[in-house]
């Protein structure tokens, strides 16, 4: 076929090249001139060979020599009945990329971790009986975990320690009920209300004893008392259309001991129930004033919460007009109070004035007592409350999608 001529020999041809000349070695091709030319690449593939060109030209940086260290372990505790009640605020620091395994905390056979919390970059998990951070991110990281060191039991005596990993800079710094338990562990020093405990050998080991009730009874308690307060309240008033009002109103108490925490209504609310640390307990009332025996939720604690539900009728609404609400008063001075009004959502609604001041969201509060929350919310504010919390709000009607042209 004359057309398959010339490709027969070309081909005959560059065989027998190949067989006369010899394959070059691989150092003679790599030491050898290029060839001279030209080519045309699209720019994306240029751009491509060229950082494959620079990534493999430069030097690998070198390794940390460290990888990660755990730089603070700030240590709340209280001695209670279960025991050590522990809040840990840790801060690690991640130096080089890849992944890495931090120890923060050993877990020993008493031990009980009260939640993990969330970190951005990395996860806390147990390994090997011992909390871990576990990324591959560098950079700083800072969290809390709370967790309750049950102790040994000897009698009265109780021993607990915290486990740490080894050479990790810790603090611990220890409050307790000296009317209930006495220290026996030695301290560093005096801290405020509290002792300050260093670690020895990776450990914190705490010692103390359950005082008799005799003891007591007689104990004096050389500091001062912690002076009663509401550390925080939260308020939610659920406003009918028919003039109904419901006020729940979480109280979260700071207190030493037993007290009695007392609470004045404003006019015309009644009491529909009172909780005790979640618990429902008989109101007692004298003319406007409730008043209510506490104690802590756990020996030892200085905590508690009471939350209080009251009720109120009043008028139906007019077309417009004002809204005046007035939050019972409590006897000890009150740090931070927010309350969420639920109103009808026919009205379209502005805060006019009171203590009480707009603010941009409320913290969500679970409460004992349970109801629907409908129509429209305004979330409120105040700080240093002393005397009736107030707010008043006027209204007119929503007239939106309600007429036509």
């Amino acid at each position: 076929m004359p057309s398959s001529a010339p490709s027969l020999r070309v081909a005959l041809a560059l065989a027998l090249v190949s067989s006369v000349v010899p394959a070059a070695r691989a150092d003679e091709v790599s030491t050898s001139t290029p060839p001279a030319g030209t080519v045309t690449l699209p720019l994306a593939e240029l751009l491509a060979l060229k950082q494959a060109s620079q990534a493999a030209s430069g030097a690998a940086a070198p390794a940390p020599p460290v990888r990660a260290s755990v730089t603070d372990v700030e240590i709340a505790g209280r001695l209670l009945d279960a025991g050590l009640d522990a809040s840990a605020q840790v801060k690690v620091t991640v130096l080089g990329a890849g992944w890495v395994t931090v120890p923060v905390l050993e877990l020993g056979p008493g031990t009980h971790l009260a939640g993990l919390p969330e970190v951005e970059g990395g996860v806390l998990t147990v390994i090997d009986r011992r909390l871990c951070l576990v990324t591959d991110t560098p950079g700083p990281y800072q969290f809390t975990v709370r967790f309750v060191e049950r102790p040994e039991v000897d009698g009265r005596a109780r021993r607990a320690a915290i486990r740490l990993p080894a050479a990790s800079p810790a603090v611990l710094r220890l409050q307790h009920d000296e009317t209930l338990f006495r220290l026996t562990s030695e301290a560093q020093r005096e801290d405020g209300a509290g002792a300050v405990l260093q670690p020895a050998g990776g450990r914190i080991a705490v010692a103390w004893e359950q005082l008799a009730p005799a003891d007591r009874r007689v104990r004096t308690v050389a500091r001062p008392p912690v002076e009663p307060v509401v550390t925080s309240a939260h308020a939610s008033v659920v406003a009918t259309l028919e003039g109904r009002r419901i006020t729940r109103v979480l109280y979260r108490l700071r207190f030493e001991g037993e007290k009695t925490f007392e609470l004045t209504l404003p006019p015309g609310q009644a009491v529909e129930r009172i909780f005790l640390n979640g618990a429902a307990r008989p109101v007692a009332r004298a003319g406007d004033v409730i008043s209510l025996q506490v104690q802590a939720a756990r020996a030892g604690d200085q905590s508690a919460t009471v939350e209080l539900v009251t009720s109120e009728v009043g008028a139906a609404y007019p077309l417009s007009g004002t809204l005046a609400f007035t939050l019972p008063r409590p006897a000890w001075e009150v740090n931070d109070l927010h309350a969420t009004l639920h109103l009808p959502a026919v009205f379209e609604y502005r805060w006019a004035g009171g203590s009480l001041a707009v603010a941009p969201d409320a913290p969500a509060i679970a409460y004992a007592w349970e109801i629907p929350t409908p129509g429209r919310a305004l979330t409120l504010h105040q700080q240093l409350v002393s005397s009736f919390a107030t707010a008043r709000v006027s209204y007119t009607v929503d007239l939106a999608g309600s007429y036509y042209r």
